[in-house]
């Protein structure tokens, strides 16, 4: 055990860096697909298709992290993180909405719903894993 994690850097190892960019890509995506003439669905799908990818991101990069004994248990459910925060938004957002006066500040909380809570969330989650291995 100690031999694997001798040299270990939780920022190299994994797929840290591409898991970020899909939440940062994702954040511009949703800001800007209401000003583009889609079909109704087609939120939805960006919605689905983050989560699979993120799911599939979170797994392998626990595969590699468990090289070093900092493997994040069950790491594909933090991928349904997104549309869990995107429904709890929406039930939410009249209330914040109701009782903060800046619409700006209700737009900066609403991009960090979907797909960037998952990210946050696991990116945080995996450096407790890597601090304690």
């Amino acid at each position: 055990m100690a031999t694997a994690s001798a040299g270990f850097d939780p920022y190299e190892v994994g797929y840290r860096r591409l898991i970020l960019a899909v939440g940062v890509l994702s954040v511009g995506v949703q800001t800007l697909l209401p000003y583009f003439d889609v079909p109704l669905g087609a939120f939805d799908a960006t919605v689905f298709g983050s989560t699979v990818l993120l799911g599939t991101l979170y797994a392998l990069d626990s595969h590699h992290l468990r090289q070093h004994d900092a493997a994040v248990r069950h790491a594909w459910a933090y991928a349904m993180l997104a549309p869990a925060s995107l429904v709890a938004w929406y039930a939410l957002e009249p209330i914040v909405d109701a009782f903060v006066p800046f619409p700006t500040v209700v737009a900066v909380f609403a991009l960090l719903v979907g797909a960037p809570t998952s990210v946050l969330v696991y990116i945080w989650q995996r450096g407790r894993r890597a601090t304690a291995a």
